[in-house]
């Protein structure tokens, strides 16, 4: 499959250069300046934070991040070329790399994308996201919450090298309609090596063909002014598979929506050295579990200057607990509460809190715990195309009995600049 995405790689590059119409780049930085309360309770790469756990109650430099894309697009085709920063903050790596072609049939067009990206269709209404990160806005995508095999249910390619075609029905219909066929690489994790364990079928023998990807499809259909659908269907391997339904009435002009279940089944992938980079292998296929979670979306300009969105998941089956307590339980039922409100005080300055709340354990079988962020953020477009990004990010994890603590204090200074 890398040769013929190379193949298409290319051709969308020779294309995008040859009849670029649309030449774009962008650019993010990130710097983080964070604080833990002063507690030996764990806390997330508390090894990066200076000082004794008596003394990590003070503000300091954090964390940096970096990303930087080049688009070159034209009537033809185009390729998308993204680059972030690498972990430790030295160099720079390749994230997502793809281009695409398009062809007139007889009846509709093709475009056929290749490479490395993320494929997603349903509105997961973002209008006011911003620059913010997803701890300021949106925490989940929609789908099952830290599902096995229903995870970001609504993402075909889930991030990793695939192909997929696209057939376009737009001039015989009322509205459009869009079919998607496609390949995807089965692993998500990116640094795990290839090996035999690496299948579709993971239940391979030795001889049986090795398919190294597994299949994806979709079909959508928006009338404007009426309705946007899509069903999305992941076959990941051979004994895992996702199905999300999303809808997205068009009726209402100050209102978008989104509602959507995602049903899916699959075995967790088991590796050893899971956090340790370039050394992680494959292991083996753990037990198969059946999860499904449920997304409602909403946004409402209730004037020009204020805006409310809300976003809203339950899942259940996830292997995980809460964000805090990730992956440290079995299946449990799990609740995902978003409310934000967004007021312009002028057309280059906003102001926005957003409140996020994670309960898991909900069911009977499990002890309940809630996590909750607490977020309120200033965006200053400085210039047309420079947009800068600040928030204070108070994360109050584990509250149980009512016992309330702020585990963690973070400050995001985001720099932005698109052409």
């Amino acid at each position: 499959m890398k040769k013929i995405v190379g193949v298409i790689l290319a051709a969308g590059l020779l294309t995008g250069i040859t009849t670029a119409a649309d030449i774009g780049f962008s650019y993010k930085g990130s710097n983080y300046f964070k604080s833990y309360s002063r507690s030996d309770k764990a806390q997330p790469r508390l090894d990066n934070v200076k000082g004794t756990p008596e003394e990590r109650g003070f503000l300091d430099f954090f964390d940096r991040a970096d990303c930087m894309s080049i688009k070159l697009s034209g009537t033809a085709g185009g390729v998308v070329i993204d680059f972030d920063s690498n972990e430790d903050g030295l160099g720079i790596k390749q994230d997502e790399y793809y281009g695409w072609l398009n062809f007139t049939l007889p009846i509709g067009a093709l475009q056929v994308t290749a490479g490395r990206w993320n494929g997603r269709y349903a509105d997961r209404i973002r209008t006011d996201k911003g620059d913010l990160d997803a701890e300021d806005f949106e925490l989940y995508k929609p789908g099952v919450i830290n599902g096995t095999a229903g995870a970001d249910s609504d993402n075909l390619t889930r991030g990793n090298l695939g192909i997929v075609a696209a057939w376009t029905l737009a001039d015989k219909l009322p509205g459009v309609l869009v079919v998607k066929l496609g390949v995807a690489n089965t692993i998500s994790r990116k640094n795990i090596q290839q090996s035999d364990g690496w299948n579709w079928n993971p239940d391979a023998e030795a001889g049986d063909v090795k398919v190294k990807a597994g299949f994806t499809g979709e079909v959508a259909y928006r009338q404007d002014g009426l309705f946007n659908i899509n069903f999305a269907a992941r076959s990941i391997t051979k004994t895992s598979y996702s199905f999300g339904l999303w809808f997205s009435p068009l009726m209402a002009e100050k209102l978008q929506l989104t509602i959507g279940g995602t049903v899916a089944s699959g075995k967790a992938l088991t590796v050893d050295n899971p956090d340790k980079g370039k050394e992680v292998t494959f292991v083996s296929w753990g037990e198969r579990k059946t999860e499904w979670g449920v997304d409602l979306r909403a946004r409402y300009k209730v004037t020009d200057t204020l805006s409310i969105t809300t976003m809203n998941n339950i899942s259940s089956g996830t292997a995980s607990t809460t964000k805090a307590h990730d992956g440290k339980d079995g299946n449990q039922l799990v609740l995902w509460d978003m409310l934000n409100a967004t007021y312009a005080f002028a057309d280059n300055l906003k102001a926005a809190l957003t409140l996020q709340s994670v309960s898991a354990g909900l069911d009977d079988d499990h002890e309940n715990r809630w996590d909750v962020i607490i977020s309120p953020s200033l965006a200053i477009q400085a210039t047309e195309r420079v947009t800068v990004t600040t928030s204070l990010r108070a994360e109050i994890n584990d509250i149980r009995n009512w016992t309330v603590k702020v585990d963690a204090l973070t400050i995001p200074v985001i720099f932005s600049y698109n052409y």
